[in-house]
């Protein structure tokens, strides 16, 4: 998928980099996760391009608090794009 962490400790401890790895990869590693980047990824250029800077703040901080995701894990992704879909609409105003 999209997303990348990257995980070090610079040589202190590589067991505790790959506990950390492990952890990271149970919470972010969800196949829905990438269902959930893809749709936020088809919306970038659209609100890159028809909403000004603060506007912009409003709707991802809006789309990735949380709702959104849960959503999707729960195999509502129609649901889901509807309320991205509301969230840019209410912003074009």
């Amino acid at each position: 998928g999209d997303l990348s962490i990257a995980v070090s400790t610079a040589g202190s401890s590589p067991f505790v980099a790959q506990q950390i790895r492990m952890q990271l990869e149970e919470q972010y590693g969800d196949p829905m996760m990438a269902e959930y980047l893809d749709l936020l990824k088809t919306w970038r250029p659209q609100v890159k391009r028809r909403l000004t800077e603060e506007k912009r703040r409003v709707f991802w901080k809006k789309v990735t608090d949380g709702a959104v995701l849960k959503m999707i894990k729960a195999n509502r992704l129609k649901e889901a794009k509807g309320v991205v879909e509301q969230c840019f609409q209410s912003l074009l105003a």
